[in-house]
């Protein structure tokens, strides 16, 4: 039992003694869908994250090439959380 003890305590220290302030889930789910951008090259504004739904599309997508939306794609499947993803389709802005 002073195990479970030690162990409970010695997170709750830990934890206490980091100086960056932990980030939102919001924070974090928008952290990730920025290093997904940068790293297809493609506009962040293309991603729109409502509460748990992503929107891919916009105007700003007439311009992407395949080849980024589809890493783009591949790299919100791998997403460490859960999200609903639609469509918005060029022809809306045309």
């Amino acid at each position: 039992m002073k195990a479970i003890h030690s162990i409970f305590l010695f997170s709750i220290v830990a934890t206490g003694c980091s100086s960056a302030a932990p980030l939102t889930n919001e924070a974090q789910r928008q952290s990730e869908l920025d290093k997904i951008a940068k790293h297809c090259k493609v506009p962040r504004s293309i991603l729109r994250l409502t509460g748990d739904e992503l929107t891919l599309g916009g105007q700003e997508m007439k311009d992407v090439a395949f080849d980024r939306v589809q890493c783009t794609l591949k790299h919100i499947k791998d997403l460490s959380f859960p999200v609903k993803i639609g469509f918005l389709g060029n022809e809306a802005y045309q």
